[in-house]
């Protein structure tokens, strides 16, 4: 029994504090409604002559400029950039040097491309004359050439490579 009343007393409070509420509510729609009734306000102006100024061409703004047309820059060469000769959003024309790239590692690589070389002739010499001799197997010196000859290639390429030319707009 208690429990029943209890219940029923709580159910009376909250629908009485929810009544509450709304009501509350309510009238705070019903002043700002009036406050839209009010008729107009009036606006203190300041009125002046009319006089000659000079104005400026120079227009200041703040944001973001987007770019007409983007040129994304592509190596055909591996290397460090040294140095920049243009900065970002500067105009060049056709053929003018962008940077400059480091070709150190290539000149190293070729360097060792051809101290491989020299030391692959020297075995093919001392495998010639063990060949002769009939102490060492012919697809040993087939090995060497083959080596040799790869190395060759490289060393080929390595000099094509070098100098490296400074990056040109195309």
């Amino acid at each position: 029994m208690k429990r029943n009343t209890l219940l029923w007393i709580s159910v009376i409070v909250i629908t009485g504090l929810l009544g509450w509420k709304l009501y509350v509510k309510k009238q705070q729609i019903n002043r700002e409604s009036r406050m839209s009734l009010v008729g107009r306000q009036y606006v203190p102006i300041e009125v002046v002559r009319p006089r000659l100024e000079n104005l400026s061409n120079n227009l200041e703004t703040d944001g973001i400029f987007l770019p007409v047309k983007e040129m994304f820059v592509i190596s055909e060469t591996q290397g460090r950039v040294v140095e920049v000769f243009k900065n970002k959003g500067e105009w060049f024309k056709e053929g003018e040097v962008i940077a400059k790239v480091d070709d150190e590692l290539l000149r190293i690589e070729l360097e060792a491309t051809q101290a491989n070389i020299a030391k692959l002739k020297k075995d093919k010499e001392r495998l010639d004359n063990l060949i002769e001799g009939d102490a060492v197997p012919k697809n040993k010196i087939e090995d060497i050439q083959l080596g040799l000859l790869a190395a060759e290639a490289k060393e080929k390429g390595l000099k094509s490579k070098l100098p490296i030319p400074p990056l040109r707009r195309q």
